[in-house]
């Protein structure tokens, strides 16, 4: 089935493409979700070998042959810029830490990389992007007694179980809020859990927005379980999201306008305010709002290593800061950017600005596809907005990379339509023009963890 399935992900998409390609992609996608939420860490050669780890391992060539050779779409700047940063990410960590973290390196090239062209190979039309929010769906149901169990015992039954035969992610102790335990179900954290939980949040408003009676529970399984998490970064993700398709439903899809209006909004609030837009932000959108100054400490002392490194970071090093200053940076960029200098976080901004800037600039879609097209662009606007929040790894590291090279198809070939032999799910109408993202030592990677570290 395998060879199978990676002969029909391998066919040119160009011009109609079978049913059954789009099947094999289907296939792919799917044991890439169930290899996230397989909570194991087995041990290979002192690497850890997570299911998605191993997806990533097994598709890393075909997916690069694939796109390279343009068989699944042109190969675009925005592409040779993804792997001109994962190579750049392993280049750091021979250079500070010898070839001993070679293998290291390789897994967070494969990671990163690995899920870029995982989204960019396996959601090439809007039927697959359907897919997608379908398998999030499933995955949030599956997950939901197990989450609810959770939050009321502080146990993980999944991990607890499958702890008995190898090694698992464990819940992480003294991790309650509001004197509920902070979810994680099958995540290193909390905050993972709740990011995952968010992604599909816009994807399902504008993939149901025609069946009222289908999306609102839809639409509240998926921010409920976001929310369970208790952390402040998935509920800034939602909430950005609501915004958005707030202002999308009034306005009618005015983004200029917003741009402007946030702009000045901008201006006004450094020129009168004593506190600035950011920390209005953070002390808004925090739960703690004593974790908020600690991320403008982060932000001013991790600005200075970066300052202080700015051609190839610090690597897994320890940056500088005071000693009252806790080593955890929750700030994804922030941490690229540290860790691997400017041109990690040069050539990973520049290649998601191309990429912006082309899926909005699209030409020659059907309404149905512009309508995936704003979907797509409220979810990822939330999730880059988030990420100045919190740092992301593991499986999550790698989905974020994987929706933002998704949204690929809205333009490597023209904005062609759905292939023909897919069909929208049921949504209880028939389809229409307006219906149818290891912890180490250095910067580390969220506030806690309590447990040692120790390699990927």
């Amino acid at each position: 089935m395998a060879a199978a399935g990676q002969e029909q992900f391998l066919a040119p998409s160009r011009g109609p493409v079978a049913a059954t390609e789009t099947g094999g992609r289907g296939v792919l996608l799917a044991l890439l979700m169930i290899s996230v939420l397989i909570p194991i860490q087995p041990e290979v050669a002192g690497l850890r070998l997570d299911p998605f780890r191993l997806f990533l391992l097994l598709t890393a060539i075909p997916f690069a042959v694939a796109l390279l050779s343009g068989r699944a779409g042109r190969f675009t700047l925005s592409d040779g810029l993804m792997f001109g940063f994962g190579i750049w990410v392993l280049f750091t960590y021979v250079y500070h830490h010898g070839m001993e973290r070679f293998p290291y390196g390789t897994v967070a090239m494969l990671e990163l990389l690995g899920g870029y062209m995982a989204g960019r190979l396996l959601v090439r039309s809007v039927a697959d992007y359907r897919r997608l929010i379908r398998y999030f769906l499933v995955a949030l149901v599956v997950m939901l007694p197990f989450a609810i169990y959770e939050m009321n015992t502080g146990r993980m039954p999944i991990s607890e179980f499958l702890g008995r035969f190898i090694s698992v992610q464990q819940k992480l102790e003294g991790y309650v809020r509001f004197d509920l335990s902070r979810v994680q179900v099958v995540f290193p954290h909390a905050i993972l859990y709740g990011l995952f939980c968010s992604l599909a949040f816009s994807g399902i408003f504008y993939l149901y927005s025609k069946n009222t009676a289908m999306m609102i529970p839809r639409l509240l399984l998926c921010a409920l379980m976001a929310l369970s998490s208790l952390s402040s970064g998935p509920w800034l993700s939602i909430a950005v999201q609501s915004i958005l398709i707030i202002w999308d439903r009034i306005t009618g899809g005015k983004w200029v306008l917003l741009i402007v209006i946030s702009i000045c909004m901008h201006i006004f609030i450094e020129s009168f305010s004593n506190r600035g837009t950011i920390l209005i932000i953070i002390e808004t959108f925090t739960l703690n709002p004593m974790t908020g100054w600690w991320r403008i400490h982060i932000w001013n002392y991790g600005t200075e290593n970066v300052l202080n490194n700015p051609v190839f970071g610090i690597g897994l090093n320890d940056w500088v800061r005071p000693e009252w200053l806790a080593p955890t940076v929750d700030n994804f960029w922030l941490v690229i950017a540290m860790r691997h200098g400017f041109p990690g976080i040069g050539l990973l901004g520049l290649a998601i600005v191309i990429h912006v800037l082309r899926v909005v600039r699209a030409k020659g879609l059907s309404e149905e596809q512009s309508l995936a097209r704003t979907a797509y662009m409220v979810s990822l606007a939330g999730l880059l907005f988030t990420l100045t929040t919190v740092h992301v790894w593991s499986s999550v590291a790698m989905l974020v990379m994987f929706c933002i090279g998704m949204g690929g198809f809205f333009y490597d070939n023209g904005g062609r339509a759905s292939p023909e032999g897919e069909t929208a799910p049921d949504t209880g109408h028939s389809p229409s023009p307006d219906m149818a993202g290891g912890r180490s030592s250095g910067p580390a990677l969220s506030r806690f963890p309590p447990r040692p570290a120790r390699r990927a």
